[in-house]
């Protein structure tokens, strides 16, 4: 079969539709040159229309104009929204498990407009053509691909133009009701928005709601493993995710941000730091978690939690998130066990399940405060998270965080200064990239967004212009990522260390 006969294949026939047809004749369809365009809904090609190339009296810039007929087909076929057309009205019936309700937008009603409605309440005017057909030879109804484009992202529909290609997404939340609880369909809701000109996913997230967790989850409950954002999403059965912090996506995998899951510490790095805790709690700030323990009576002062750079000096808490055992060939272990002292070995030890592991360098300090450790003394740590101004931070009912950054808004302001959080590539910074973002906004709702492409600036002026009045910068480029309710709506193309995931308990 040829390429001609299975575009006239998904082609509309005049006796599978027929359009009521405006008396007016436009004065701009003259001037109109076609072209062919493509609809595609979820990967699979839909039908190849014949579209206008016109000015638009709005914008008085050329834009595509595509026949009424074929996208009520596929919004009838592939989304069920069924709409009505009497020549110079088109209204859409739209099904109640869309979530989002479209706001009207104003536009002057020109000469040689079409009207859309959404269930009989007016929502536009657009510009229209009146044209015949290629495939059927019958006059039919042009209206811009921009407006139908915007519509159904008001709707909560993934789509996107390219100028030749229209790929339309399954809808995220017309996932089926019936799998999910009352909660789960009132705890988060996806939205595609253009902000600033940049195509952004995003998930509402309602943290007031007392059966929502969002919380860090690592790729098999081991560093230096990744897994697919899907995967980690389904390890903790979250209704959603993004990805997570930065990792060594070149060699060890290893998280480069600070998690703190379940009320404990699994890693210190630093960075700005986000915070929840039940009752919709969050915190957000510059952060610097300093570290202390006492063994017996003498205290020290750890460097991180599940790092190890192999430093003479260096001390570390290595827990079993790190591994079963320490592969360090040239340090001193302390094993604390509840609370307790339980073995003091030299080289590769094992980590206690339900405990961790004090690894030493042998520094000369070292040394010497490793003679006045003995098995059974008491073991306290605590962990102080400190900001910028070396002022404590009130960490008392945060159950979860995952620090990242930069810091892109504070109070509503942009406050985005990369260099004074130790961020100083400029291919980082400001190649323009995929970018994901998490911030709150003034109701204290959480939104985890995905931004299609955009430098450092830009996704600070977009999550402020999003109306965030805190938001930070999590990994991006390859690792960007966004999941809903059983679908990856932006794969990464790379397995992840880490994943920010919503949980409905």
């Amino acid at each position: 079969m040829t390429l001609r006969h299975r575009l006239k294949q998904v082609a509309l026939s005049a006796s599978t539709l027929v359009l009521l047809l405006s008396t007016a004749t436009s004065t701009s369809y003259a001037s109109s040159s076609m072209t062919q365009d493509h609809i595609y809904f979820n990967g699979q090609l839909v039908s190849s229309p014949f579209g206008r190339m016109a000015i638009d009296p709005n914008s008085h810039e050329a834009t595509t104009y595509i026949p009424i007929a074929y996208v009520m087909a596929m919004l009838l076929k592939e989304l069920h929204i069924s709409s009505t057309w009497n020549g110079h009205l088109w209204n859409l019936h739209v099904p109640t498990n869309f979530t989002y309700v479209p706001s009207h937008i104003a536009s002057p009603h020109l000469k040689n407009t079409t009207t859309i409605t959404i269930d009989n309440q007016p929502y536009i005017h657009v510009p229209s053509l009146i044209g015949q057909d290629p495939y059927t030879h019958n006059l039919t109804t042009y209206v811009p691909i921009y407006d139908i484009e915007q519509l159904l992202i008001k709707l909560g529909v993934p789509n996107n133009w390219n100028g030749s290609v229209w790929s339309v997404a399954p809808p995220a939340h017309t996932a089926e009701a019936s799998t999910l609880s009352n909660s789960e369909q009132t705890a988060v809701t996806y939205h595609q928005l253009t902000v600033d000109g940049v195509s952004v996913a995003s998930l509402y997230v309602d943290i007031n709601n007392p059966h929502v967790i969002v919380k860090p989850v690592i790729a098999d409950n081991h560093f230096g493993q990744t897994a697919s954002l899907t995967a980690l999403a389904q390890s903790v059965h979250a209704i959603a995710a993004v990805n997570g912090t930065y990792f060594d996506a070149l060699s060890t995998m290893w998280p480069a941000g600070s998690l703190f899951v379940n009320g404990q510490w699994i890693h210190t790095d630093g960075g700005t730091l986000m915070g929840f805790g039940a009752g919709g709690k969050v915190i957000m700030t510059r952060a610097t978690e300093s570290l202390w323990m006492t063994i017996g009576n003498r205290r020290v002062w750890p460097w991180k939690i599940n790092s190890w750079h192999g430093q003479p000096t260096e001390i570390s808490i290595l827990t079993r998130l790190y591994g079963h055992s320490t592969h360090i060939a040239n340090g001193t272990a302390v094993v604390v066990q509840h609370g307790v002292v339980t073995a003091i070995t030299y080289g590769n030890t094992s980590i206690p399940e339900h405990g961790y592991v004090v690894e030493w360098g042998n520094s000369p300090y070292n040394q010497n405060f490793l003679q006045n450790v003995h098995l059974g003394q008491l073991v306290q740590s605590n962990v102080t998270v400190y900001n910028q101004r070396k002022q404590p931070v009130n960490f008392s009912g945060i159950t979860q965080a995952i620090g990242a950054g930069p810091m892109l808004v504070n109070h509503g302001q942009i406050v985005l200064d990369p260099a004074s959080e130790g961020f100083t590539s400029t291919s980082l910074i400001d190649s323009q990239t995929s970018r994901t973002l998490i911030g709150i906004t003034q109701n204290h709702t959480l939104v985890l967004a995905v931004l299609s492409s955009a430098t450092m600036q830009q996704e600070a002026l977009i999550a402020r212009d999003m109306g965030l009045i805190q938001a930070m910068n999590l990994d991006g480029g390859a690792s960007s990522g966004i999941y809903f309710h059983g679908q990856s709506l932006i794969a990464p193309t790379r397995n992840l260390a880490t994943a920010l995931a919503v949980i409905d308990q």
